[in-house]
């Protein structure tokens, strides 16, 4: 729970979040620097408490360090996945070309590697054997990409009350999601235009 809240108490002050889950979030209530505060403190009090766990499982040394070496591999990467948010931003449309692939490899590298990890876990300290394991990795990741498309869905065309977010919030962010690519890529030159100059504008919406 304490690494879940990190992780998104951290993604709240990246995406500059007021709310989550209809909810007034932690960057909205204390600021962006204690929110990376205490996105940091219970990230390190979640790996404490997971070494402590780990440590209490009847199975082989291996495997213990194995799980552990995850659970910071899983932070690493999601972080990872952040700056490539961050670059992906910063790409000006009709300028740069917003490629579906790139967007894709965002998103597993934050949502779908997070919502991977449970499953990962527990077949590392499984008995399942690499290929099992492997089909596993692959499950964890497929479900965790459906998960976010349908996030990033929804906060277009989701019913606000229901989502438990402000609508619209990727576009006026100007995040670049799915839905944008695919409007670019197959919109009208009216819809382009459009497009173009919302998310190519410097002031808010």
């Amino acid at each position: 729970k304490e690494a879940k809240a990190a992780a998104l108490i951290i993604d709240d002050f990246l995406d500059k979040a007021p709310k989550r889950n209809g909810i007034i979030s932690i960057y909205e209530e204390k600021g962006a620097e204690e929110a990376v505060l205490y996105g940091e403190i219970l990230k390190s009090s979640a790996l404490i408490e997971f070494i402590r766990l780990v440590s209490l499982l009847n199975v082989n040394e291996h495997k213990k360090i194995e799980a552990i070496k995850l659970f910071e591999l899983v932070y690493k990467i999601i972080c990872l996945g952040q700056l490539e948010d961050i670059e992906l931003g910063k790409k000006e449309i009709g300028k740069d070309v917003l490629k579906e692939e790139d967007y894709l490899e965002m998103i597993r590298k934050t949502s779908a590697v997070f919502i991977q990890f449970p499953v990962v876990l527990a077949s590392i300290l499984s008995e399942y054997d690499k290929e099992e394991i492997e089909h596993l990795k692959k499950f964890g990741i497929d479900i965790g990409l459906a998960y976010q498309i349908r996030d990033d869905v929804l906060d277009v065309i989701g019913d606000q009350e229901y989502i438990g977010k402000v609508y619209s919030t990727d576009i006026r962010e100007r995040r670049k999601r799915i839905l944008l690519i695919y409007s670019l890529k197959n919109g009208s030159g009216e819809d382009i235009k459009k497009l173009t100059e919302i998310y190519n504008k410097k002031e808010d919406i």
